[in-house]
């Protein structure tokens, strides 16, 4: 019951947050700014994408992955996910959107930043994330 409640809650966190936040020039400042209000981002390599306009990057979230639990070899390691930066806050709402409709993942949206996660990650790491994805939109 507990873990529905908390799946819930970083639910309706995401949606409140769908529609809030600056713009950011590059990956790196979305991630500064959460940073700064203590997400846990780190900022990983750029991945290919189809569409020119967006940027796409790794993003790993420090203390995401259960120490005890490492990736196979060739397997990406649970804890993470990927941020995308867009020209504007539409196409980062339709970025958010296409998100919402995989239920193995957490989706935010901040301005003109979509971000994914992997939706296993520890429920601490998650409250972490919701509250600094919530601060940035408050700002």
């Amino acid at each position: 019951m507990r873990a529905a409640a908390g799946t819930l809650a970083a639910a309706a966190a995401a949606l409140a947050l769908a529609a809030c936040g600056a713009a950011y020039d590059d990956p790196q400042a979305f991630v500064d700014a959460a940073n700064a209000e203590g997400a846990g981002f780190e900022l990983g390599p750029s991945l290919d994408t189809t569409n020119p306009d967006n940027r796409i990057y790794a993003i790993t979230v420090r203390g995401a992955l259960d120490p005890h639990e490492g990736a196979e070899p060739g397997q990406a390691s649970l804890g993470g996910g990927s941020i995308t930066v867009t020209p504007g806050e539409d196409e980062a709402r339709a970025e958010y959107e296409e998100c919402e409709g995989a239920v193995s993942l957490l989706c935010y949206r901040a301005g003109n930043v979509a971000l994914m996660l992997e939706n296993e990650i520890d429920p601490g790491v998650r409250e972490r994330v919701d509250a600094a994805i919530s601060a940035l939109a408050s700002n």
